[in-house]
């Protein structure tokens, strides 16, 4: 008959196996392991940052991300990466691409949003805007530039020519005298003159002197940030009339208010005046100025 373990005996064998188990976890976290995949990261710039300009990002292993603004995208498998950038309302969309992301490293997509119009966030920008609405003769833009408190400031031998006219013009006759003048089309003074339409507008020299500097209370038109601006503008009325040639200074006022755009607030400039100082020449050598231009159109 075979004989029971004795005690030492058992003893033995529970040590051997405690030996075992402890080996099996052992094993179970040495380097053999699996290791947890390495992974990479996307930076997303879009400017402007007060837009945040709304995007898409997909990759490999199905991905898909969607956001808006500035973000960083964390623990992305390697592989290739496409942003595709979405629309924003008065602004051209940027073109999309696609990046190779690696473990332990991050790449950046980065796009800029052109604005389809100029915003007039400037006093420069102003008066761009103010050159481009003249040569489209564009009065919706005209409108949307001038203050409501707009004024020119005419010459003395304009007021002479044209007596009815009185020294200044403000908002409500711009209006009208722009209604008319950007139409292309032949109009009638108040006292039934012809005036022939305006069938194109150039700026041969639109060149800031200087720098733009705050006008004091007691100005013809104050409180507000003036520039002098050298000028040749021709008004073109067909080749059955002459080209009308104001040239000279033209003291340019603005002012701004703030515009909220996505909850971002930018300062919101608009034309708040002229002071004319042209001269330049008509048919039969007659001397003509900006606000004499104006003045036929009224």
């Amino acid at each position: 008959m075979r004989s029971s373990p004795t005690a030492a005996a058992r003893l033995a064998l529970a040590a051997l196996t405690m030996a075992c188990l402890a080996l099996a976890v052992t094993a179970c976290n040495d380097d053999d392991s699996p290791a947890v995949p390495a992974t990479g990261a996307i930076a997303i710039d879009a400017s402007p940052e007060y837009l945040a300009a709304p995007w898409h990002v997909t990759g490999p292993f199905g991905y898909l991300e969607v956001g808006a603004g500035n973000a960083t995208l964390t623990g992305l498998r390697s592989g290739p990466y496409t942003v595709a950038w979405q629309d924003v309302a008065g602004y051209e969309t940027p073109a999309g691409a696609t990046l190779n992301v690696t473990s332990d490293s991050t790449v950046t997509f980065s796009c800029f949003y052109r604005e389809l119009e100029t915003f007039p966030d400037t006093p420069d920008k102003v008066m761009q805007k103010f050159v481009e609405m003249y040569e489209a003769q564009d009065l919706s833009s005209f409108s949307k530039l001038m203050h409501p408190d707009f004024v020119t400031v005419l010459q003395s031998f304009t007021t002479g020519d044209f007596p009815d006219v009185g020294p200044t013009l403000d908002m409500t006759e711009e209006q009208r005298i722009h209604e008319r003048m950007f139409s292309g089309h032949d109009v009638t003074d108040p006292l039934g003159t012809l005036v022939p339409g305006i069938s194109a507008i150039t700026f041969q020299t639109f060149e800031r002197q200087g720098t733009w500097a705050m006008s004091s209370p007691s100005d013809v038109i104050p409180n507000s940030v003036f520039a002098w601006f050298d000028v040749v503008v021709l008004f073109d009325r067909g080749q059955n009339y002459s080209t009308l040639k104001p040239q000279g200074q033209i003291k340019f006022y603005v002012t701004h208010r703030d515009s909220t755009v996505n909850g971002y607030t930018r300062e919101y400039y608009q034309m708040r005046g002229q002071v004319d100082l042209t001269g330049g020449w008509k048919s039969a050598g007659e001397t003509i100025s900006w606000g004499s231009v104006k003045a036929l159109f009224r």
